[in-house]
This record gives C-alpha cells, structure tokens and sequence, in this order.
C-alpha cells in the first residue's frame, strides 16, 4: 500500500543511529526473548524511539500474579518535551502510547510470555555538598563552573533508569576542574528520607554549600543547582 500522508519512508539513519540500532536489531532479529530485547524491540520502531529518554526491563517480582514467572515490567521513561507537548491534551496520550508499545511488543514476543508497560515515576532527590575554592581563584567562576559541571552530570546520569547516583563519582566530576580544592558530599535525600546528614567541614579557609533540590516548577531540567556561603 502506498504511505499516507506526506511521509514518504523514514530519513536516512546517521552514523550514531546506525551504531545504536544496529547492535540492536542483531540481538533482537525483530523477536524479544531476552530481557534486553524486550527493551530494544520498543526503541527500534522510529515512532517510539524519539519520545523515549530511557527504557528499562525487569521481570515481574509480583507473586499476586499467577503468571508473574513468565511477565516482563517495561518501564518508559519519556522525553520531557514530549510530555510537555501532551500535557494539556483532552486525550491520555502517554496511555496511548503505552499501549502502542504493548501491541507492538505482543506480537514479536514468545509465546507464553505476557508484558506490561508502565511510565517511570521520577524520584524526587536532594544532594548538600562543602566546596572550596582554591585560593587565587575567581570564586565566582568556579561556583558558575561547578554549577554547569553539576547540571552536566546530573542530566546525563541521575533521571536516566537503571543509573543510580553515585556520590563518589559525582565528586569526582567536580573536582576535575581546575580551581577546586575540595568537594564532598555531605547528605543525600531520596523521596524525602535522607541517607546522611554528615557536615563535611575542611579544617580551615572559606568553604561553600552547594545545594540541589527538586525544580517544583515543574520545567527542565527538574532539578535546581545553588551554592551559598557557609563562611570561615
């Protein structure tokens, strides 16, 4: 049959699209048997893919579910833009769309084997941290420096499932720029239940808070990066 509308086949994949889908479609063969496929199935289908941040596969833990050894839990986490754009739609888009997914997963599975799709619930998470500057340094610029490195890492790594927080990777990102004499995590809090309140002083100079809490505006990125003085 011919394409309706005023898409005629799909733009020629580029050379990154060509490396992530390729490694995919061998794996997958367009059937889902492993956990992994089940994932790479959804991302190869070009209308999913871009309104997926990051898709995650688990299987099913619930014991309620008779059928819970041969059922798979995908999770979707969706591009904030795309939320955004069906906010405020009479329709459940984000349903829709889910169901979509299941259809399209339904029929490259193994028989036997039951899938379910749910939308990813972001956690809210707060990060306290002692920064300080060393001496004969801009104290400006490396805050700015620090706050931009902050929303770098976090952006790529802390909203993406299957990627928790690592504190000591964390500090390390921001102890590669030059102009930082130390910087330790000092309290991370996680849907509100806080794993350490440690205040990380160093022994003497001028030092820094930095602070990262959850944007409850509701825009992107959802959280929001400040340093304040702690003083000497």
């Amino acid at each position: 049959s011919e394409p309706s509308g005023d898409r005629l086949g799909s733009d020629k994949e580029d050379i990154e699209q060509i490396k992530l889908n390729a490694p995919r479609m061998y794996r997958t063969i367009e059937r889902a048997i492993t956990l992994q496929d089940f994932s790479d199935i959804v991302l190869l289908n070009e209308d999913f893919e871009p309104l997926i941040h990051s898709i995650i596969t688990y299987r099913c833990e619930d014991e309620s579910n008779p059928y819970y050894k041969d059922t798979v839990q995908i999770y979707v986490q969706f591009e904030e833009d795309f939320k955004k754009e069906v906010k405020d739609s009479e329709e459940n888009v984000i349903s829709q769309t889910l169901a979509s997914m299941k259809g399209y997963v339904e029929e490259r599975q193994p028989i036997g084997t039951f899938a379910v799709l749910s939308e990813a619930q972001s956690q809210s998470i707060g990060i306290k941290a002692t920064l300080v500057v060393t001496e004969g340094y801009n104290e400006s610029q490396i805050k700015d420096k620090v706050k931009n490195a902050a929303y770098e890492f976090l952006s790529n790594g802390i909203f993406t499932l299957n990627r928790a927080f690592d504190a000591i990777i964390f500090e390390r990102h921001i102890c590669l720029i030059d102009g930082v004499e130390y910087f330790r995590v000092n309290s991370i809090t996680t849907n509100g239940s806080e794993t350490s309140a440690l205040l990380v002083k160093p022994d003497k100079g001028k030092y820094f808070e930095l602070d990262i809490t959850e944007n409850d505006k509701g825009e992107n990125p959802n959280f929001v990066v400040s340093i304040a003085n702690y003083g000497e």
